[in-house]
C-alpha cells in the first residue's frame, strides 16, 4: 500500500499513483524548472497522452513546504527514482518516503547534487552505501550552429527502417546504460518512430548515424538516444545528424532542447557545445548497496511516520 504523504520538519512528501493527479498539482514546478525536470515531463506526458502506459507500480512526488510546491520527483520500476533539482532537505525526505513504502531501491539518477542527497540519506538511514554508475551533464540549445562539410544527407526515419533502429536502440543502451533496465528496443523503436523527431545520417544511400528528438513538451525537447555505429565514429555524422534532430525539434514548435552526455566521452561533450549547446547541469546515477553484513527492516533504518 502506497503511503499518500510523509511530512519530514517543514517538508512534506506525497507519493500519488494518478498521473492527472499529478499533473494538477505539479504543472507549476514543472513549468519553472523545465530542463532539470524534462525526462520526468516527457514520461507524464506520454501517459496522459496514451502513448505509452503507466509502469506498475509507479509513483508520483511532489514535495511541498508550507503547502507550496517546490520540488517532483518519480519512480518508475524498474527504473530507477529519477530526481531533478531539489531543494535542500528535500532528496533526503524523498529517500526516506520510498524506504517506508517498502520498495527495493538499487539505485537513483537525475541532477547531481539531489542524487547525492538521496544516496546519502539512504545509506544513513539502511547501512548501506552507493556509487557512481555514471557522471553526467545536461546541455541545453544556446544558437543551433551545424557542422558544415560532412558527407551524406540526413533523413527522416520511418517504419519501415524498424529492425535498424531497434538494433542500433539495443546497442546504444548496452554501451551507454548497461546497469539500467532496458525496454524491449523492437517496443521503445516503434513508438519513438511514430511519436517523435526520428533522423537517420546517411552516407551513399547507407545509414551510418542515428538521433531522435522527442516532441516538446512545456516547450522542451530532448535529444535521446544519438547512435553511430563504432566503424563510422570520428567523421562528423553523429554531430550532422544531432543538428538535424535538433532543428525539426525546433521547427516542431521547441522552444528549448537539451540532451544528456557522459562525462566520461569527450568527444560527445565537445561535439554538443560546437554545435552550439551550452552546459545547464550535472547529473548522476548511482547504485545503491545494501548492507549484506547487517540486514535490518525498514522501520530499523528509520523511515518517516506515514500520515493520512
Amino acid at each position: 500500500m502506497v503511503p499518500p504523504r510523509v511530512t519530514i520538519l517543514s517538508v512534506e512528501v506525497r507519493l500519488l499513483t494518478d498521473a492527472v493527479e499529478f499533473h494538477d498539482i505539479a504543472e507549476s514546478r514543472l513549468s519553472s524548472d523545465p530542463f532539470s525536470t524534462s525526462i520526468l515531463a516527457g514520461m507524464l506526458n506520454g501517459i496522459l497522452t496514451g502513448t505509452r502506459g503507466q509502469p506498475a507500480g509507479t509513483r508520483w512526488i511532489v514535495v511541498l513546504d508550507d503547502g507550496i510546491v517546490v520540488g517532483v520527483a518519480m519512480h518508475t520500476p524498474p527504473h530507477h527514482p529519477f530526481l531533478p533539482r531539489l531543494p535542500a532537505g528535500a532528496a533526503a525526505a524523498v529517500a526516506s518516503v520510498l524506504l517506508a513504502t517498502g520498495q527495493e531501491l538499487t539505485g537513483v539518477t537525475g541532477e547531481a547534487a539531489s542524487v547525492t542527497a538521496f544516496a546519502d540519506s539512504w545509506a544513513a538511514r539502511t547501512g548501506g552505501s552507493s556509487s557512481v554508475a555514471m557522471s553526467m551533464r545536461m546541455y541545453r540549445l544556446g544558437t543551433l550552429t551545424p557542422p558544415v562539410g560532412i558527407p551524406g544527407h540526413p533523413r527522416r526515419i520511418d517504419l519501415s527502417d524498424i529492425e535498424l533502429v531497434a538494433d542500433w536502440f539495443g546497442r546504444f543502451h548496452a554501451e551507454a546504460n548497461p546497469l539500467s533496465p532496458a525496454e524491449d528496443p523492437t517496443i521503445t523503436a516503434t513508438r519513438r518512430i511514430a511519436t517523435d523527431q526520428s533522423w537517420v545520417w546517411e552516407r551513399d544511400h547507407r545509414p551510418v548515424s542515428l538521433a531522435v528528438g522527442t516532441m516538446p513538451v512545456a516547450g522542451v525537447a530532448r535529444i535521446a538516444p544519438v547512435y553511430t555505429p563504432p566503424e563510422h565514429r570520428g567523421c562528423g555524422y553523429g554531430a550532422a545528424v544531432t543538428a538535424q534532430a535538433t532543428r525539426a525539434c525546433l521547427d516542431a514548435g521547441a522552444r528549448q532542447v537539451v540532451l544528456y552526455t557522459d562525462l566520461a566521452n569527450p568527444t560527445s561533450n565537445s561535439i554538443y557545445q560546437q554545435i552550439g549547446y551550452l552546459p545547464d547541469h550535472e547529473a548522476q546515477e548511482r547504485q545503491l548497496h545494501p548492507d549484506t553484513t547487517n540486514a535490518s527492516t525498514v522501520a530499523d533504518a528509520g523511515a518517516a511516520p506515514v500520515g493520512t
